[in-house]
Order: structure tokens, then sequence, then C-alpha cells
């Protein structure tokens, strides 16, 4: 038998050791009170583009950190994913189905206009921008759809495109093509519905994306100078070109995509028939073999340099994007990558 003072002692420490524990217990889960620990964001790398049926018809399609997604299911019909935006933890993709502007909203398809493409999207608070063509009188001519209403952007020319667009408050920045009956395309930009021509210096110009940075408007191409044929690396500052890379030299070139950030320049395109990148005019080469390469996408997620694009094989593209200098491959099939968005969650 136990006596009576141990037992007044253990009692005691049973007590003490009760407190101890659930005083313990309370510092672990109160250092922020109401709340769960911290998650660490999650990445995910969206990339949109078409891939090819046995029957050679085009299949709009994203891929989720490089998982497979088609947007149609019915691949008969022939569709396009030309560009993406996120907001929050939606996900927009724009393109076309049987010639149907469409945009999908988290792979929910919403039509826009008939005989008509989506080639750009951008969403701005509550405001779905879409951007395209629209073929009316046997031509067509550049669109810029609002929340699904429609209005043709003026130019004198019977035909001409929209290949992008970026929104800067409340102003709406569409570029694009001016294409005359005669002679050759010219740039054009689109600052709330008046056009402006940027440059008829070059021949055969083509641009593909538009950027503003405070009182700057960046454009991004192609062009040729004089008398060549050979396409060279362009970006527009304000109307002023700056050729980023000497194809008439070297061989052919391109820029296809611009984004500013911290006041730095990042443009992607090709070079030589290498996948390239350019920060601030300085190249950096992503490939080195044999194989044609281009990049069609670009997006910047902290210090990391995404690219999206293709390789070209014998005439056989395969859908491509890189995250900084490391490639991976998406499909293995005919396909192509038109846009690169990441988000993180």
């Amino acid at each position: 038998m136990f006596s009576t003072s141990y037992l007044k002692k253990l009692k005691i420490y049973l007590v003490a050791a009760i407190v101890i524990f659930f005083l313990s217990s309370c510092k672990k889960t109160s250092q922020i009170p109401g709340t769960n620990p911290k998650k660490k964001p999650v990445t995910y790398v969206y990339v949109v583009g078409d891939t090819y049926t046995s029957k050679d018809v085009s299949v709009a399609t994203y891929w989720k950190n490089s998982v497979s997604h088609l947007l149609v299911t019915d691949t008969t019909k022939s569709s396009l994913a030309n560009g993406i935006a996120i907001k929050d933890t939606d996900v927009y993709i724009c393109g076309a189905i049987n010639g149907v502007a469409t945009y999908w909203k988290n792979g929910l398809p919403v039509s826009v206009a008939n005989n008509a493409i989506a080639t750009g999207i951008f969403i701005n608070g509550s405001d779905i921008y879409l951007i395209g063509e629209t073929f009316l009188n046997g031509h067509d001519v550049a669109t810029l759809w609002k929340n699904g209403i429609a209005t043709i952007l003026p130019d004198a020319s019977p035909m001409s495109n929209a290949s992008s667009i970026f929104v800067n408050g409340n102003d709406v920045y569409i570029a694009g093509l001016s294409e005359p009956t005669f002679g050759d395309p010219y740039l054009v930009y689109w600052k709330n519905g008046v056009e402006s021509q940027v440059s008829h210096s070059e021949s055969q110009p083509s641009t593909i994306s538009i950027a503003v940075n405070g009182s700057d408007l960046y454009l991004t191409g192609s062009s040729s100078y004089g008398n060549s044929a050979i396409t060279q690396a362009t970006y527009w500052k304000n109307g002023v070109p700056t050729i980023l890379y000497n194809s008439v030299l070297n061989g052919v070139a391109s820029a296809n995509v611009i984004s500013i950030k911290d006041g730095n320049i990042y443009i992607a395109g090709s070079s030589n028939n290498k996948a390239a990148y350019w920060i601030n005019g300085i190249e950096h080469d992503l490939t080195s073999s044999s194989l044609e390469y281009i990049t069609t996408g670009l997006a910047l997620s902290g210090t990391d340099i995404y690219t999206a694009g293709y390789s070209v094989n014998n005439n056989l593209l395969n859908a491509i994007y890189w995250k900084n200098d490391t490639m991976i491959v998406l499909s293995t099939r005919l396909s192509y990558a038109n846009g690169i968005s990441i988000v993180q969650f």
C-alpha cells in the first residue's frame, strides 16, 4: 500500500503534467489565431495550342502541367486555341470552333461571333476583351469584342488583322496589320479604337505582340528592310524600330511576343532556327540542335522565364515549352503551342 503522502505527491505531479500539456498545446495551435498554417503555393503552367487528329483535323488543346486536355469533344470539327489569360483561379482561352469565334472559361465554351476567329484575350476586372478577325464583305477585318459586343476596328485598307491586345487602366491597345489592295502591309495599332500607323519603311512586316509600360508603347514582330526578303527580328518602342538580330548576315529570325517587367524588355522568338529570347536586346538561345524551333509564348514568374512554342522536324511540329533553359515536350503528335501563362495558388 502507498502512503498518503506519496499519493498526494503523485496527484500533484499528474495535475502539473496535465497543465503543462495543455499549455504547450495552446502555444502550438495559437501562433496565428483563427487560421491554418500557411501552405506553400503551387505553380501551374498552362500552355494553349492545337493538336491534330489522324484525319488532320486541328483540335483546340491546353496543357496543364504538361497534361493534355482537349477543349472540344467533337474532334471532327476544326478548332483552334490561340491565347490565354488567367484571373484569380479562372482560366480563359480564346480561339475558334468551325469558324465561330469562341472563348472558354474553365473549359466551358462561349460562342462569340460567326465567320470569325479570336486571336487574343485580356481580362480587366469583370470585362472580357477578345480580338481577332471577322470575315466581312469578302475580307477579314480586325475586330474587338468587349463582353461579346463587336466593334470593327477602323482601317482604310480593305483587309486588316488584330494579333495582340493590352489593356492599361481604361485604355485599350490593339496591335495588327493593315493590308492595302496594292503594296506591302504596314504595322498599326489602335488605342481606344483610333488607328495609328507605326512604320511603313519596312516590307512584309508582321506584328505579334504589344505591351505598354507607363507612357511607352512597345510592339514586336518581324520585318524585311531595303531590298532584302529575309526577315529580321525587330521591336518598336514608340514607333522607333530596333533590330534584335541581323538576319541578313546570319539567317532568318523572328520576334513573336513581348513583355515588360521591372523596366526590362523580354522578347521571345527564333534566331537562325533556334528558339530564343532576348532581355534588353541580349540574345539567349534555348536550343542548339539542327532541328528548327520557334517560340510563340512568353510568361514571367518571379525570376523564372517560361516560353512556349514548337519544334519542326521534317514538317512534323511538336508542342513544347521551356522553363528557363529546360525543355519539356508536350506532345509527340502534330501540334502547336501558341501561348503560355503561369499561376500560383
